[in-house]
C-alpha cells in the first residue's frame, strides 16, 4: 500500500506534461480513499505521519492550487483529515501550507472551494495546539480578514465562526488582531441572512471578552436595531452576548454602555416570542447573580463562551 502511495504522489506532482490532467485526479482520488481508510484503521495514524514526512506534504500542498478543480477539492479533503488526526506532524510544514491557502483563496473562483479552505483553517483552529496557532496568528487572520470580503454567505458565517474559535483559542494573542477584523464583521451586523448576523455578533463578543472592549463603542447604533430584529434567533444572540459582557471580566470596563445594553434587555423582555423573553430573563438572572456575588467577594464568571445559536429563527 504504500508503494501504491508512492507511485501515486509521483503521478500528481508530475504537472509540467510528464501526466495527464486525467492521471492526476485519479491518482488523488486513490490518494483520498487510502488516506481515509488509514484514518479509519487501527495503528493508521502512525503510518500517516510516515508517510507525511516521506512524500505527501508538499505535492498535498502544490495540489490546492491546481488547475483541475477536482484535484483542489481532493486535496483540501486530504488535508482536513490529515491536520484533523496528525496535526503535530503536520503543523511543522503549518506556515508552507497556510501561504498556499491565503493565495488560492485569493484568486479562487469556485465557490466550494473556498468554502473549504476556509473549513481547512478552522480545523488547523481547532486542532493544533495554543502555541503554534499562536505562532501563525498573523497569517491566519489575514486569510480570515480575506474570506469575510466574500459574497458567498456560507462562507462568511463560516468564517466568523472560524474567528469565534480563534479568539476562544489564544485570547491574548489575538486582542493584537481585532482591529484588522472589527470593520469587516461590524459590517456584517445587518446581513441579510440571520445567520452571519448571528455569527458575527458572537465573533465580536469574543473580541469584547479579550479585552477589546472598544468594540462596544462601535456597534452601540447595531445592537438598537439588533434588539428588535425580525429574527428571533439574533435576539436570543444578543440577549446572551449582553450577558455575556456584563459578567465577564471586562463588564467594568463598559460600564458607560450599561444604560444601552438594559435598554436592549428591556426590548427583548418585551417581546411577543416566548423564547426571546425567556432568553432575556435567564441574562438578567445571570447578570444579578454576578452582581450579587461580587459584592459578596465571588467574582467567579457563572457564564461560559457563547456557543453558535441553535434556536429557531427566520432566515430572510
Amino acid at each position: 500500500m504504500t508503494e501504491n502511495v508512492h507511485n501515486d504522489v509521483l503521478v500528481i506532482s508530475n504537472t509540467q506534461g510528464g501526466s495527464s490532467t486525467f492521471q492526476r485526479k485519479k491518482a488523488a482520488e486513490r490518494l483520498l480513499s487510502t488516506i481515509t481508510t488509514k484514518v479509519n484503521g487501527s495503528g493508521g495514524n502512525v503510518e500517516l505521519e510516515k508517510l507525511w514526512t516521506e512524500c505527501l506534504s508538499s505535492p498535498l500542498i502544490a495540489l490546492v492550487s491546481d488547475q483541475t478543480e477536482r484535484c483542489r477539492v481532493i486535496a483540501l479533503s486530504i488535508l482536513k483529515l490529515l491536520v484533523e488526526h496528525i496535526h503535530n506532524v503536520v503543523q511543522t510544514q503549518l506556515a508552507q501550507l497556510l501561504q498556499s491557502c491565503e493565495i488560492q483563496l485569493g484568486k479562487e473562483e469556485v465557490e466550494e472551494v473556498r468554502v473549504d479552505i476556509v473549513a481547512l483553517i478552522d480545523i488547523v483552529v481547532t486542532s493544533c495546539s495554543d502555541v503554534i496557532v499562536s505562532q501563525h496568528c498573523e497569517r491566519l487572520v489575514a486569510i480570515l480578514r480575506l474570506a469575510l470580503t466574500d459574497k458567498n454567505h456560507h462562507q462568511i458565517e463560516q468564517t466568523c465562526n472560524v474567528i469565534t474559535h480563534l479568539a476562544q483559542k489564544i485570547p491574548t494573542r489575538m486582542i493584537l488582531f481585532t482591529g484588522s477584523l472589527n470593520a469587516s464583521l461590524i459590517r456584517h451586523l445587518p446581513d441579510r441572512h440571520q445567520r452571519i448576523r448571528s455569527a458575527s455578533l458572537l465573533a465580536l463578543t469574543e473580541f469584547v471578552s479579550c479585552g477589546a472592549v472598544k468594540v462596544v463603542d462601535n456597534i452601540a447604533e447595531q445592537l438598537y436595531l439588533l434588539a428588535i430584529d425580525h429574527s428571533p434567533s439574533v435576539r436570543i444572540t444578543l440577549s446572551k452576548c449582553i450577558a455575556r459582557w456584563l459578567t465577564s471580566d471586562v463588564r467594568l470596563s463598559i460600564r458607560e454602555h450599561k444604560p444601552l445594553l438594559n435598554m436592549c434587555l428591556l426590548s427583548l423582555l418585551a417581546s411577543n416570542v416566548p423564547d426571546v423573553i425567556v432568553s432575556a430573563q435567564e441574562s438578567l438572572l445571570i447578570i444579578s447573580s454576578t452582581y450579587f456575588a461580587s459584592k459578596m467577594g465571588d467574582t467567579h464568571n457563572p457564564l461560559p463562551p457563547c456557543a453558535t445559536n441553535n434556536n429557531p429563527g427566520t432566515d430572510r
